[in-house]
C-alpha cells in the first residue's frame, strides 16, 4: 500500500510579500526609509538637526493601518508594516532629541514603543500556529530522509524498478518536498517573526531617558533662583555660564543642548550667537555696553 505523505496546501511567501499594502501604503513606506535613512544620519553628523527633523517627520504616516493577522499572509505583511512604522517614528525622536523638541521627542518615542508592543503581540498571536506548523513539516520531511538516505539512493540508482520501487521513492521524493517547502516557508516566517517580536522593549529605555531629561531640566528652571519658572531667564544664563556647556565631551551634544536653550528661548539674540559660534558660522562681536558718562555738576 502506499504511503505517500501529504504537502499542506499553504501558501509559501516570497519577497514580494515583505510589506503591506494599503491603506497607510507601508509598502512605499519601506521603499522611502531605505532612501531617506542615510540622508537623515548624515543630516545629523553634520549636526543639521533642523532638515533631519524635517525628513523624518516627513516619513511619519498619515494613517496606521491596523494589524491584519487573518492569514499568514496577512499577518507577514503587517508585522513588516508595523515594523517599518516604528522606524519612523524612531527617526523622528532622534531628530527631535537632537533639535531640542524634547516633548515632541517623547510623543514619537512613546508611539514607536506603541507600536512595537503591539506588533510582538499579534505577531505572536498569528504566527506562532503556522511557524510551528512549517518547521514541524520541515522537520518531519528531514526525518524521513536521514533515516532513509541509503535507500532513497538505491532506488534513484535502479535502472528497471518495479510499481512497488517506485512507489516508495514517490514517498521519500514526498518527504523531499515537505522538507524544502517546510524550510522555505519558515525562513520566509521568522524574517516576518523577528521585525515583529524582537523589539518590543526596545523603546523603554529611551521613553525613560527623555522623560527624565525634561523633568530634570524643569527641575532646574523652577529652582532657578533670580527667576523661578523662567524659562527664557534660566536659557540665557545657561547659554552664558561656560563651565555648564563645557561638560559636553563633542561638539554634537553641546550643538544639541543649545538647540534646547532655543527651544526655551526662541527669541534670546544671545542664544542664537552661542550657535551661531558653536556652529562655527560668521558672527559680529559682542555689543559692548557703553560706559555711562557723569556730568560734573
Amino acid at each position: 500500500m502506499s504511503m505517500h505523505l501529504l504537502l499542506v496546501p499553504c501558501l509559501i511567501l516570497s519577497g514580494h510579500a515583505l510589506v503591506a499594502q494599503d491603506p497607510a501604503s507601508p509598502q512605499d513606506l519601506g521603499k522611502r526609509l531605505a532612501s531617506a535613512g542615510p540622508e537623515i544620519e548624515r543630516l545629523m553628523a553634520e549636526l543639521n538637526f533642523q532638515d533631519a527633523l524635517t525628513k523624518a517627520e516627513a516619513l511619519i504616516p498619515t494613517a496606521i493601518a491596523p494589524y491584519d493577522g487573518t492569514g499568514s499572509s496577512a499577518a507577514f505583511a503587517s508585522a513588516i508594516a508595523h515594523y517599518n512604522y516604528t522606524q519612523a517614528y524612531f527617526l523622528a525622536f532622534n531628530a527631535a532629541d537632537a533639535f531640542g523638541q524634547w516633548e515632541k521627542a517623547l510623543v514619537y518615542v512613546r508611539k514607536a514603543q506603541e507600536l512595537a508592543r503591539t506588533n510582538k503581540i499579534e505577531t505572536e498571536k498569528a504566527l506562532a500556529g503556522p511557524m510551528k506548523a512549517w518547521e514541524e513539516l520541515r522537520d518531519s520531511g528531514k526525518k524521513v530522509l536521514d533515516a532513509n538516505a541509503a535507500r532513497i539512493s538505491e532506488l534513484k540508482a535502479k535502472q528497471n524498478p518495479t510499481n512497488a520501487e517506485l512507489n516508495e521513492l514517490d514517498d521519500y521524493l514526498a518527504a523531499e518536498k515537505n522538507h524544502q517547502m517546510g524550510d522555505k516557508s519558515a525562513k520566509a516566517l521568522l524574517f516576518a517573526w523577528d521585525r515583529g517580536t524582537k523589539y518590543a522593549k526596545s523603546y523603554d529605555a529611551y521613553v525613560d531617558y527623555i522623560q527624565l531629561k525634561i523633568e530634570d531640566q524643569e527641575k532646574e528652571i523652577s529652582s532657578y533662583a533670580p527667576a523661578k519658572g523662567d524659562k527664557s531667564k534660566w536659557a540665557e544664563a545657561i547659554a552664558q555660564a561656560p563651565s555648564y556647556l563645557n561638560s559636553f565631551p563633542e561638539n554634537k551634544g553641546k550643538v544639541a543642548f543649545i538647540y534646547r536653550l532655543l527651544v526655551l528661548a526662541p527669541e534670546s539674540q544671545k542664544v542664537k550667537r552661542l550657535l551661531d559660534l558653536t556652529l562655527g558660522k560668521p558672527v559680529l562681536p559682542e555689543a559692548k555696553p557703553k560706559p555711562k558718562i557723569t556730568k560734573k555738576k
